[in-house]
């Protein structure tokens, strides 16, 4: 899916995604203390809020700026700057303690071999399951019912 495409799809609903963040980043960085974090692939930003409202300071990259715009919008005076760029090249010019990357798919068993030559453990690394529910109403959307979907989860920390 290419930019024009996320742009429809962000300007035709209220908000894409739930407001909360990704239960797998509420579980897996919940813990952490906070620092400077970037969120490739931000979306509407409801994993940057999230971390923002927490403490930290977060960049929210995203190719859309529909999106980021909605996110812009609904943080407020929270410490997120909005950085449309692609995801898969963009890098930061500064140092960060926290990369985020939710909903962008990509294989897990790739994702450790991509970071060979960097000084990181890998903590993690994982398919999880998480639940999609049909969206609410009689009549199912589509003829979609609740599913499964398969995210890979991958948490290293440097060395």
């Amino acid at each position: 899916m290419d930019r024009h495409h996320w742009d429809e799809r962000y300007a035709e609903h209220g908000l894409v995604w739930r407001a909360g963040p990704n239960e797998f980043v509420a579980a897996e960085l919940g813990d952490l203390q906070a620092g400077r974090a970037v969120d490739l692939g931000a979306g509407e930003g409801r994993n940057a809020l999230w971390l923002a409202e927490r403490g930290w300071r977060v960049t929210a990259v995203d190719f859309s700026l529909v999106a980021l715009e909605k996110g812009r919008q609904l943080a407020g005076d929270l410490p997120v700057s909005w950085v449309c760029a692609d995801a898969t090249t963009w890098v930061s010019s500064v140092p960060v303690d926290l990369v985020v990357l939710a909903y962008l798919q990509l294989p897990a068993e790739d994702l450790p071999a991509d970071l060979d030559g960097f000084d990181l453990e890998v903590l993690r690394a994982d398919r999880v399951a998480r639940r999609v529910a049909a969206p609410e109403g009689d009549e199912p959307h589509r003829g979609q019912h609740d599913r499964t979907a398969w995210d890979a989860l991958l948490r290293v920390t440097r060395r």
